[in-house]
């Protein structure tokens, strides 16, 4: 019976404390020292009852145990605690410094806190910061007896001897009590662990004994079997090896990961940042015209970067499942070295030039490729150098080597070590890993460049020497298109007049549809809004003309993968487009399967949706 009441005492012990798994020795400790300080706090309150102490001593005590309640719950529930830690801190030295003044200063029970206030935090804290708490702590105490010593007549005095002798009585056992509980706590969970890691240490000791035994019962055997055991000893090592081996890639592969979510972080968060204070400055203050243009051009580009971030990601994503896809047509090769130019010359750094080289013998090559993959390849690669780049040249160019053509891109920057050539095309690696928040980048430009470019049947490579420069470059086959490129005639003019026209737009988001509306409104379309896949079932079978449906895929009541085989069944006439979060290959699949006529990705581009409605219009 006596052993059940222990038992039942302990696990509530722990469970007061937190999950010993999720919660380290110091948070739990910690959760034991808010919980113990607020059960004081609770227990003083009925004391300053009892004694009919002064009301803003009671009504102090009161609203303490109250918060301190709240942390202790917070502390709990979630891992992080450092932040609690400090709050509890400047909570207990600001709560002795308020009792010192209105609970008789050096002659009440607040003098001798600063002991327990010692002990406490020296044990909460780590070994480096224990020194800075205690000089704070004693600093404070004896400021405390200073100015009651110059200034007396600033602390509230008990009433009665009595009062006072109560006050420190009762005190004193709480103090007592709660360094007590606290201590057998620490301790009881010390030597808890401590049991728990020898435990396991004997496992492994009793482990290898038995390995060891193993070993000596072969050896036993070793004239007849000499052989065997040594191709089974062989065996082991290389085991051993490979698990070694694999071990230490998962470790490298973890902290690669753990790095790499962190700058991603960094990434997102700051071009975030700078659209968020942007758009509240634009909302606060009335700007001149210029300058509300400057901060809505920037909030564009930050926005564009974002969204880079998210299509690499995206593009990882892929690549993982094997869905990265190629869609060649007709590029002007001249045309696309241009381009970049134009792109990149106005934004590098002072002193880098970007320099194009294009043989005579490329200036009018037109090849059959992936043009948007191709782009993306040099614009990481660029990019790549523009970073690592503070002073020379970047050179982008291209040449015709046989049956391939090669482009490459040339920097004078930093270059990279040989040790890394080896690894800048993996995954959450970059070039520079010590200096990611200084150069910035996601780390997966070099991924996804390398396996376009297997795809596009080609193989790329990297030269370089530190401090002195990088050349990255690659080659593909050359299919070359002899007939004269052909301007797509789905262009849509600048002047569009839709007036007799009429679409659904099926979308339930508010901002999305007015955004979408206010883009249309130019083409003087007539919109019919619906905001879930019901109403535009019932649109339909009401208005006798619907000419196009953009139709979102997350609705309520019925989604677009729910509509879009009815109207396909009931109104096949009417073109669907359809408008979705969805990049993968397989929900792209799964929509064209479905009856969508076309697929426009959020977040929308507004020319390129012109172009699909004036195509299926």
């Amino acid at each position: 019976m006596r052993n059940n009441k222990n038992s039942f005492l302990t696990n509530l012990f722990y469970t007061l404390a937190g999950n010993k798994k999720e919660l380290s020795l110091q948070h739990r400790l910690f959760n034991i020292t808010i919980l113990s300080t607020a059960f004081f706090v609770f227990t003083g309150s009925l004391v300053n009852i009892y004694l009919d102490l002064n009301i803003y001593i009671k009504i102090y005590t009161a609203s303490l145990f109250i918060f301190l309640s709240l942390i202790y719950f917070i502390s709990v529930k979630y891992e992080k605690y450092k932040t609690l830690l400090l709050l509890y801190l400047f909570l207990v030295l600001v709560t002795v410094v308020s009792l010192w003044f209105i609970n008789g200063g050096s002659k009440g029970p607040t003098a001798f806190s600063f002991i327990i206030i010692i002990y406490i935090f020296n044990l909460l804290y780590e070994d480096k910061k224990k020194p800075l708490i205690n000089i704070l702590i004693i600093i404070i105490f004896a400021s405390l007896y200073i100015i009651e010593y110059l200034h007396s007549d600033l602390i509230l005095s008990y009433e009665t001897e009595n009062d006072r002798f109560f006050d420190n009585f009762f005190t004193a056992i709480f103090y007592i009590t709660t360094m007590s509980f606290i201590t057998i706590f620490f301790f009881k969970s010390f030597y808890d662990d401590k049991f728990l890691t020898e435990t396991q240490r004997d496992e492994i000791i009793d482990k290898n004994k038995e390995i060891q035994k193993t070993q000596d019962e072969l050896y036993k055997h070793k004239e007849n079997l000499e052989e065997l055991v040594s191709k089974r000893t062989q065996e082991l090592i290389n085991i051993n090896k490979e698990l070694l081996l694999a071990k230490e890639k998962a470790e490298n592969a973890d902290k690669l990961k753990t790095a790499f979510l962190s700058n991603m972080s960094h990434e997102i968060r700051t071009p975030m940042n700078v659209i968020i204070g942007l758009s509240q400055l634009i909302k606060r203050r009335e700007l001149e015209k210029n300058k509300r243009d400057e901060y809505i051009n920037t909030i564009i580009g930050k926005g564009n970067l974002l969204l880079n971030i998210i299509n690499d990601i995206i593009d990882v994503a892929k690549i993982e499942a094997n869905e990265l896809t190629i869609k060649k047509n007709n590029c002007e090769v001249k045309h696309l070295l241009n381009d970049l130019h134009l792109a990149f010359e106005n934004n590098l750094k002072p002193n880098v030039k970007l320099k194009i080289e294009i043989p005579d013998e490329v200036n009018n090559l037109v090849i059959y490729t992936d043009t948007l993959r191709l782009k993306q390849v040099l614009i990481n690669l660029v990019e790549n150098a523009r970073k690592f780049t503070s002073n020379g040249v970047i050179t982008i160019g291209c040449k015709k080597i046989t049956n391939n053509i090669e482009f490459y891109v040339k920097d004078t920057g930093i270059g990279i070590p040989k040790d890394k050539l080896d690894i800048i095309f993996n995954r959450f690696r970059q070039i520079q890993e010590s200096n990611t928040k200084e150069y910035g980048g996601a780390g997966l430009g070099l991924t996804i460049s390398k396996k376009i470019i297997e795809l596009l049947g080609g193989e790329i490579t990297v030269s370089s020497e530190l401090n002195k420069g990088s050349v990255f470059s690659f080659n593909i086959p050359l299919d070359i298109i002899k007939k004269e490129i052909t301007i797509s005639n789905t262009e849509v003019e600048p002047e569009i007049n839709w007036s007799d026209k009429t679409i659904i737009l099926a979308e339930d988001e508010e901002f999305n549809y007015i955004v979408l509306k206010d883009l249309l409104e130019e083409t003087k379309i007539n919109i019919i809004r619906a905001v879930n896949g019901k109403q535009v079932l019932d649109i339909i079978e009401k208005e006798t003309k619907i000419d196009l449906i953009l139709l979102d895929i997350q609705m309520p009541i019925m989604s677009g993968y729910e509509v879009c085989p009815v109207i396909k069944n009931k109104y096949n006439n009417i073109p669907v487009i359809a408008q979705t979060a969805y990049v993968m290959a397989e929900d792209e699949k799964r929509l064209l399967e479905l009856g969508c006529n076309d697929i426009i990705t959020k977040p929308i581009d507004f020319d390129e949706l012109l172009n699909m409605i004036n195509d299926n219009l």
